[in-house]
C-alpha cells in the first residue's frame, strides 16, 4: 500500500524533502506579492518591507506545505 504523505519527493538520482519545496515556493511566491504591491504603490503602508516579505515568505510556505503536502 501506498503512503499518501510523500517522505521525500524523487527528481532523477536526487531526493528532496517536501519542506524544501514548500520553503522554495514560499519564497517565489513571496517575491512576486511583493513585487505586485511595489508595482502597485502599496509599498508605503509597510514601514519595513524586509519584514513584510519575511512575513508573506513564511505565510506563503505554510500554504504551499498545507495544500500540497497535507498533514
Amino acid at each position: 500500500m501506498s503512503d499518501p504523505i510523500p517522505s521525500e519527493i524523487s527528481l532523477g538520482w536526487a531526493y528532496i524533502p517536501p519542506t524544501l519545496v514548500s520553503v522554495l515556493a514560499g519564497f517565489l511566491l513571496a517575491y512576486q506579492i511583493l513585487a505586485l504591491i511595489h508595482f502597485a504603490g502599496l509599498n508605503r503602508y509597510f514601514p519595513n518591507t524586509a519584514v513584510a516579505f519575511l512575513a508573506l515568505w513564511v505565510l506563503n510556505s505554510s500554504l504551499v506545505a498545507i495544500v500540497f503536502f497535507p498533514p
